[in-house]
């Protein structure tokens, strides 16, 4: 080589242009990309192929292709209620069951109605329903329980009040109220009684009802079976009631059978009563 003699590099061929990756020609540039990340992992496509068919067995060929995407939560409702649907909500109401007994609650229709409307799975609205029966049947029992204690401590307060006079008033107020308190049977009357209770507290409903059956016993009572006119504020019928109380009561039958005075002077009364005829 000459001295200052400068050989030009590149002279006389071209580099060779690189080999094009086997994925260049996908249309989606997102799919393109996703491969292209993965640095060789996939050098062909029986390699890719290979992962998704290993891919497949693993999550199992009926969940394949099932993924759900949870929407932004700025997504639109219709995004969300499509959401919703993969997830369980149906747009038939008779998905939805309501428990008995509130198939009348104009509330439990309407909430019914917006759960298919705004796409709320059918199972959690049965755990909704449950819940609420569940918390309605838990604050009834608890009212109960309360209810039933006061009514005690109120019957003790008026057995004290009332004294020996206690099932003399009391038959009195039964008896007035079978009169005036229209009712189709035994247990209808039960039931407006039980209301009448509830609202006025047992002590009240007693003092009430003896009020007035005293009252219309100063002149004349009539019996609901039309056995007469009361007798010492008793009619015959009510006597012969207290007889089969006291029939059951052991602690009157021990005292008949010592001769008590009080015991035996009741005994005699309410017979002279019940069966004066």
């Amino acid at each position: 080589m000459a001295d200052g003699q400068v050989i030009e590099s590149g002279s006389g061929a071209s580099a060779p242009d690189a080999t094009p990756a086997w994925y260049d020609g996908f249309k989606n540039p997102e799919v393109k990309e996703w491969v292209k990340a993965y640095n060789g992992a996939y050098p062909d496509p029986e390699a890719l192929a290979t992962k998704a068919l290993h891919l497949e067995r693993f999550v199992g060929a009926d969940k394949a292709g099932r993924g759900i995407i949870v929407p932004k939560p700025d997504a639109k409702p219709e995004e969300w209620t499509e959401f919703y649907r993969k997830t369980g909500a149906s747009t038939n109401l008779a998905d939805y069951k309501i428990p008995e007994g509130y198939e009348k609650a104009p509330a439990i229709a309407k909430f019914r109605e917006e759960a298919v409307k705004m796409g709320m799975p059918a199972r959690m609205f049965d755990g909704v329903m449950n819940f609420i029966k569940t918390s309605a049947e838990a604050s009834d029992q608890a009212e109960l329980a309360q209810f039933e204690a006061q009514a005690e401590r109120e019957t003790n307060e008026i057995k004290s009040e009332w004294g020996k006079d206690y099932d003399r008033k009391r038959e009195l107020g039964r008896r007035a109220a079978q009169t005036f308190v229209e009712h189709t049977d035994a247990k209808d009357l039960e039931t407006k009684l039980n209301m009448l209770e509830g609202a006025l507290g047992t002590k009240g409903f007693y003092k009430l009802w003896a009020a007035i059956g005293e009252g219309i016993a100063e002149d004349r009572f009539i019996a609901g079976d039309g056995s007469g006119a009361m007798s010492g504020g008793m009619t015959p019928a009510g006597a012969r009631v207290r007889i089969d109380e006291l029939k059951r009561d052991q602690g009157f039958a021990a005292k008949l059978r010592a001769n008590d005075t009080d015991a035996k002077a009741e005994w005699d009364r309410l017979h002279k009563i019940g069966y004066s005829g």
